[in-house]
């Protein structure tokens, strides 16, 4: 199916309006790219602060526990 025929948007259409948009959503699209280049951010994260930090915190998580199964396998 050719859709280039049934959609043509003029040269100086918005992404709202070539999308048929409301402004909230255009607003809640904003913000989920928004959110979307954050977690990019944190996964190109190089500090090796999650390396440093995981051990400890699985440590914490483990000596707390109720029962005498661990949580995490190791």
């Amino acid at each position: 199916m050719d859709y280039s025929a049934k959609y043509d948007p003029s040269p100086g259409a918005t992404i709202q309006e070539v999308l048929g948009e409301t402004q909230g959503e255009a607003a809640l699209r904003a913000k989920n790219e928004a959110a979307i280049q954050l977690l990019h951010e944190w996964l190109d994260d190089d500090s090796g602060y999650d390396e440093r930090a995981w051990p400890r915190l699985k440590e914490a998580i483990e000596e707390d526990r109720l029962s005498y199964r661990k949580r995490f396998s190791d």
